[in-house]
């Protein structure tokens, strides 16, 4: 059994070969979908803070405070696996198709330097996304590159970051694949102002996948690794002010994303008709949500 598995994922691979040497590349056919490697995704990420004291967004000389909201919008600009002789690069924001993310986090506390953070809650947000509790985080696929940092407002931009095919949403809680071989570990998310650079801020952490588009059901995250735990998936990222200044976003960061999406054993067969192509995509397009 386990030697037909693996042909089968062979000739998923190398069909997907044969196919993406005739067609064009697009960011789902980056993924490493058979969970061989873990799939780095480079974002740039265009950020402001939401106030709750005054209920507003502010700009880039504002001090978060805790009870303020983060709001996000992310679009890929390199797809990579990561390889034991470095990152193999698979698509580039100069191939056709767009991958976007929408993140909105609340800020739980402050200490020292160090900010953290959990789930916005469920309800809709400041710019008319409902979202479920304990996400933070949602990933759309897109053959239409429609999405720009500074469209008009941040409404329109993020109405355009997520009007494509709805990929997986990550946050806190248990993963929904762990008991399907999904990751276990706690997630935690947090930020911490450098003392010699306070317009440089790091942020790190691990997430699991809270929810799974349609077209991705039979998709288990394995663990990606970081100290002590595992998580579904693990981001970082160097946010600083936006330059050329951005009135909408403020804040700008370029943030590596990682994943190990697998097929469970029982439909490793859908390799083979999983949405490598634009096809299958195409026919599922449509937001998740609102």
């Amino acid at each position: 059994m386990k030697r037909f598995l693996a042909f089968l994922i062979a000739a998923a691979i190398s069909g997907s070969s044969a196919v993406q040497g005739l067609a064009a590349i697009y960011p789902w056919d980056a993924i490493d979908w058979t969970g061989q490697y873990v799939t780095k995704i480079k974002f740039t990420n265009n950020e402001v803070v939401w106030s709750a004291a005054d209920n507003s967004f502010k700009d880039a000389s504002y001090t978060p405070q805790v009870g303020d909201v983060v709001y996000q919008i992310l679009t890929a600009t390199t797809i990579a696996w990561q390889t034991g002789s470095g990152d193999s690069v698979k698509w580039t924001s100069s191939d056709p198709g767009e991958l976007t993310a929408y993140a909105v986090a609340k800020i739980t506390g402050f200490s020292g330097n160090t900010y953290t953070f959990g789930p916005f809650g469920a309800g809709t947000d400041q710019l008319g996304y409902t979202w479920s509790a304990d996400e933070v985080v949602a990933l759309y696929f897109d053959t239409n590159k429609n999405y720009t940092a500074n469209s008009g407002s941040r409404t329109t931009d993020r109405q355009s970051a997520t009007d494509g095919t709805w990929f997986a949403t990550f946050g806190f809680g248990d993963a929904v694949d762990k008991d399907r071989g999904g990751a276990t570990g706690t997630p935690f998310l947090k930020s911490t102002v450098m003392p010699d650079s306070p317009l440089l801020v790091i942020t790190s952490g691990g997430l699991n996948v809270k929810a799974v588009g349609s077209a991705y059901s039979t998709i288990v995250f394995r663990p990606i690794g970081l100290p002590l735990l595992n998580y579904s998936s693990t981001l970082n990222s160097n946010i600083v002010v936006a330059d050329p200044p951005n009135a909408n976003w403020p804040l700008k960061s370029e943030d590596p994303f990682r994943i190990r999406p697998t097929p469970e054993p029982t439909s490793v067969i859908g390799l083979l008709g999983l949405g490598l192509g634009a096809g299958a995509l195409g026919a599922i397009r449509g937001r998740k949500r609102a």
